[in-house]
């Protein structure tokens, strides 16, 4: 609010709230996107000399389909960042959620197979929702005792970057947005690696108790008079159970990206080097769904930088098409 759109507004922009675009009209002689249709609006379709559409990876194919565009790559190629959270229990209070949401990382599994695809770990901010959310159920009290004790705990988040899961998207009669999501035996390691590596760092800092997202995988506890130090054989065979067991079914991501990727062909891709779409004139793409694989890192910047680009395009067939 401001900063973006509030330049956008001081440009002449024009901003209107809940609404939902239902489609792209798309004139069938000249290929061209010339109005915008909002559902459940009763007024005039919002008429444009060029749209772009920036509903995010989940949404923005599903507005290509309804405008009649088809393409074997839209809707396809859904990259994220698999999310898992180890949390390390200490004696004294951390409380995370008064602090910065995300301080450090360290890239000590960033680069697992030699081409940079493995995963960060993040130091973050929790609330005990996020808590209630990541911990594995064994037992009422055992929960109930994990939640009481939420501000003596810290959360390292495991942030893998996939390399060949499969994801796509689709829609239910409904408009509502659908995922299938197959993570691979290769990003599972990613994140696996990703567990040990946190729970090892968590406890060289001094954690007392340490628990992972894997379902049949107690937490593990040091003794009152244990010193919680990392080549402890209890913990390393603690580890030893981590490894084998693998990589928790259940994972997060905040982060989507792909479903339109933009490619030098239509043979692979939705839309242009210049986030245009191949199939038709005046239609951009600005968001994370261009992407062709996942970051590997909080992708923020890298979707505004992608953004800049498609927007100097757009701005570049202006001065193009006057001059024909």
């Amino acid at each position: 609010m401001n900063t973006w759109l509030r330049d956008a507004v001081d440009h002449g922009a024009h901003v209107m709230v809940d609404q939902r675009v239902d489609r792209v009209v798309i004139d069938p002689t000249t290929h061209h996107a010339t109005r915008v249709l909002l559902a459940g609006n009763d007024g005039p379709p919002i008429g444009a000399r060029h749209v772009v559409v920036s509903a995010g990876t989940l949404h923005s194919p599903g507005i290509l389909q309804r405008s009649g565009l088809v393409n074997p790559h839209l809707a396809s190629h859904l990259r994220v960042h698999p999310c898992v959270t180890t949390y390390g229990y200490f004696d004294h209070l951390i409380d995370t959620h008064h602090v910065t949401m995300m301080t450090a990382y360290t890239d000590v599994v960033a680069d697992l197979d030699g081409d940079h695809y493995g995963a960060k770990i993040e130091g973050m901010s929790h609330h005990p929702g996020m808590m209630a959310n990541a911990t594995p159920w064994h037992g009422a009290l055992d929960h109930k005792y994990a939640l009481l004790r939420w501000r003596y705990s810290t959360p390292l988040l495991t942030v893998s970057r996939d390399k060949d899961s499969v994801g796509n998207v689709f829609y239910d009669k409904n408009g509502t947005v659908k995922v299938n999501y197959t993570m691979s035996k290769r990003d599972q390691l990613s994140a696996l690696e990703g567990i040990v590596a946190s729970a090892k760092i968590l406890v060289a800092a001094g954690a007392r108790e340490v628990r992972t997202m894997q379902a049949t995988v107690r937490p593990f506890v040091f003794h009152d008079d244990e010193v919680p130090v990392v080549d402890h054989p209890r913990f390393q065979r603690w580890i030893k159970t981590v490894r084998a067991i693998g990589c928790p079914a259940i994972a997060t991501t905040p982060h989507q990206m792909g479903t339109r990727r933009m490619g030098t062909s239509p043979n692979d891709s939705v839309v242009k080097p210049t986030g245009k779409t191949w199939q038709c004139k005046g239609l951009y793409v600005a968001d994370a769904s261009v992407f062709r694989t996942s970051s590997g890192v909080n992708p923020m910047v890298t979707i505004m930088a992608t953004s800049l680009h498609i927007a100097d395009q757009l701005i570049q067939s202006f001065t193009d098409s006057a001059k024909l």
